[in-house]
């Protein structure tokens, strides 16, 4: 019982520091580029998160069309055409290879991002499946009751239910965040009453 509120803990943990979002989200992935492979991890290690590699993929591709620019001026000027027309060649397809990179590592970073987002929603709603049933349980027996005890705390139950419900309707980790956040407040309540 113990380790499952630890691990639920940790998730929570893990939504309310980590789950901002892809804009902040993104600091937090590391990235191994091979020649044919884009690893990314939550792991630091000895790699370099993947907003480097982006970061430094853009200053050289500012740099690469700036010397597009310098070599279009010499052919505009006709000068050693022979010379600069492959260099200008040269020049636009490394500016397309570091273009399609760039696309590459993003494109991995957002499915990374995804299959994260996929996996911790239903790891928790897994988790929370006995705790779901008692609700319920409990909400078809107190509605029998009238009192207004039992009217509020049926409501909490029903608040509850309903938050579970959105968390596990959520498409992004912000809107998760808010729902877990509600969660564990109305858990709490719950448990008090």
């Amino acid at each position: 019982m113990k380790l499952k509120y630890f691990f639920i803990l940790c998730v929570l943990t893990l939504f309310l520091f980590v789950g901002k979002g892809f804009a902040y989200f993104e600091d937090k992935m590391y990235c191994q580029i091979t020649k044919d492979n884009i690893v990314i991890s939550l792991k630091a290690g000895q790699w370099y998160t993947c907003k480097r590699y982006i970061r430094s993929i853009e200053i050289f591709m500012k740099q690469t069309y700036r010397d597009i620019l310098t070599v279009q001026q010499y052919l505009d000027k006709k000068q050693d055409m022979w010379f600069w027309l492959p260099v200008k060649e040269k020049k636009v397809s490394l500016l397309n290879t570091l273009q399609a990179t760039r696309q590459n590592i993003l494109a991995h970073m957002q499915s990374f991002e995804k299959n994260l987002f996929v996996k911790s929603k239903t790891y928790f709603l897994d988790s929370i499946v006995e705790y779901k049933r008692k609700l319920n349980s409990t909400l078809k027996s107190l509605s029998k009751l009238k009192d207004s005890k039992s009217v509020s705390y049926t409501l909490l139950i029903e608040n509850q239910l309903s938050t579970i419900e959105r968390i596990a309707s959520s498409q992004t980790f912000d809107e998760m965040n808010i729902h877990i956040q509600r969660y564990v407040y109305l858990k709490k309540q719950i448990e008090w009453k």
